[in-house]
């Protein structure tokens, strides 16, 4: 077994991230509807997470995949119960975002949202 493959790696850099102070509360929002077939509900369900917000290099704007507005998220995969999607919504300092894309870094530290608003 490898540090790539069984997560140690991934415990590692989220603990250096944590003691560097960088992540930040941040919050996914995920629809979700209740259980009545022939009137359901749908809300917007919190799922409180700890990561950080940057903004994307002029190399990776494109105008059209990714606009100049847009912001790339990182979540903590250790601090969120859901794995988000582009379904849901990125809210970060009471700013809502839509999430246009979603991935998983390579270690397996953090999800990587591209948000916009």
């Amino acid at each position: 077994m490898s540090i790539l493959t069984d997560g140690t790696l991934a415990t590692r850099l989220t603990d250096a991230l944590v003691a560097a102070d960088l992540p930040y509360a941040l919050t996914v929002q995920h629809l979700e509807s209740d259980d009545d077939p022939f009137n359901p509900t749908t809300t917007w369900v919190d799922h409180d997470c700890t990561g950080w917000v940057d903004d994307y290099s002029a190399h990776d704007v494109d105008g059209t995949l990714i606009l100049q507005t847009d912001r790339k998220a990182f979540v903590l995969t250790s601090s969120i119960d859901i794995e988000p999607s582009t379904s849901d919504r990125l809210v970060v300092n009471g700013v809502t975002y839509t999430i246009i894309s979603t991935s998983i870094d390579p270690a397996g530290t953090a999800y990587v949202i591209q948000a916009r608003k």
